[in-house]
């Protein structure tokens, strides 16, 4: 009974947070991909300059 109680309070409390912080989330991925995007970019110019000098 209580291990059912945990599991459905802790449900509920990730509802919750998907409820509230959907658009949080959505943000915080698109920056996090933006960067990588960035420091992928920089790396591969960073590479083909190093490749046209050698």
């Amino acid at each position: 009974m209580s291990w059912e109680r945990h599991t459905l309070s802790s449900r509920l409390i990730e509802d919750r947070c998907y409820l509230d912080f959907p658009l949080s989330l959505f943000v915080g991925c698109g920056v996090c991909g933006v960067l990588l995007l960035i420091a992928i970019r920089v790396w591969w110019s960073i590479t083909v300059v190093w490749s046209a000098l050698i």
